[in-house]
């Protein structure tokens, strides 16, 4: 078997990554996610994290529906 080294073009890129590696702005949406929001008029960046726990996470965010299944 041969080995050849990754090499980074346009065509071979993971797009879903770019933005995470240029450092730009991600929401955190669902259990266990991370968010990064900047505030260039204010310099300031805002990260954000969520409960990794499904059911925690849906119980702080308004599903009341889960509250009464424990």
């Amino acid at each position: 078997m041969k080995f050849r080294p990754l090499v980074k073009t346009q065509k071979n890129q993971c797009w879903h990554n770019i933005n995470y590696w240029q450092f730009g702005d991600y929401l955190a949406i669902g259990a266990g996610a991370h968010g990064k929001i900047t505030r260039a008029d204010i310099q300031q960046i805002r990260r954000t994290t969520h409960n990794k726990n499904p059911k925690d996470y849906l119980i702080k965010n308004g599903n009341f529906a889960s509250e009464k299944n424990n």
